[in-house]
C-alpha cells in the first residue's frame, strides 16, 4: 500500500515538521532522531507517507 509514496514526513504532536525521510527501498527506518541529529522526546508522533497527489498519516507513539 506505501509502495508509491517517495516521502515519509515525521511531524510532532504540536504539528512541527521533525524530520523527512525519503523513500527508496519497501524498508525506511527512522532512528529518532530530528533535523539536526537530536533525539525526539518521548510523545505522539505522526507520520505522512506521501507521493503525487496522495498522502498517508499514521500515528506512532515513543516511549522512553
Amino acid at each position: 500500500a506505501y509502495g508509491n509514496f517517495s516521502q515519509i514526513h515525521v511531524i510532532n504532536s504540536q504539528g512541527k515538521l521533525i524530520v523527512s525521510l525519503p523513500v527508496q527501498s519497501k524498508t525506511v527506518a527512522w532512528d529518532g532522531h530530528d533535523f539536526a541529529m537530536s533525539k525526539v522526546m518521548p510523545g505522539i508522533y505522526f507520520f505522512e507517507f506521501s507521493g503525487g497527489s496522495s498522502s498517508v498519516w499514521k500515528k506512532a507513539v515513543i516511549l522512553p
